[in-house]
């Protein structure tokens, strides 16, 4: 039987993405501070071509390109063939190490809980028996 852990106790507290719509980064961090001070985070401001989610997250896409202000993937590009290849190549090391990863922490997590389980188990059992033991003999040199 898998056993799953859930180390993550919400308490209600808010999550935050930290895209902001402002331009100043000091006003973002303060108001990010002063409203959520437990859960810092690394206020952007999309207003800023670099914040911006698709800049950040389309670098290192193949074909991507950067004239000026602009930005886009050139699929026509010599070698963009071959960048697109790599790319995925890459995505599937990294999936199957991820795999590989996932079942290693099951195992581990599987091992610490039966043993952790076990020790739990056979100090309750121990406890247990001792105390009704100690009971029995006690009752029993009453009596």
């Amino acid at each position: 039987m898998k056993k799953t852990v859930s180390p993550i106790t919400p308490n209600a507290l808010p999550l935050l993405v930290g895209s902001l719509p402002l331009d100043d980064h000091k006003e973002a961090t303060e108001l990010m501070l002063g409203y959520t001070p437990e859960i810092p985070l690394w206020v952007q401001l999309p207003k800023y071509r670099e914040e911006g989610m698709l800049y950040q997250y389309l670098q290192g896409m193949p074909g991507f390109v950067r004239e000026g202000d602009d930005f886009y993937i050139n699929t026509s590009s010599d070698n963009f063939e071959e960048e697109f290849l790599a790319f995925y190549e890459d995505y599937m090391v990294f999936s199957e190490f991820l795999a590989s990863l996932d079942t290693s922490l099951d195992t581990s997590l599987d091992t610490s809980l039966d043993t952790s389980l076990d020790t739990s188990l056979d100090t309750s059992l121990d406890t247990s028996l001792d105390t009704s033991l100690d009971t029995s003999l006690d009752t029993s040199l009453d009596t």
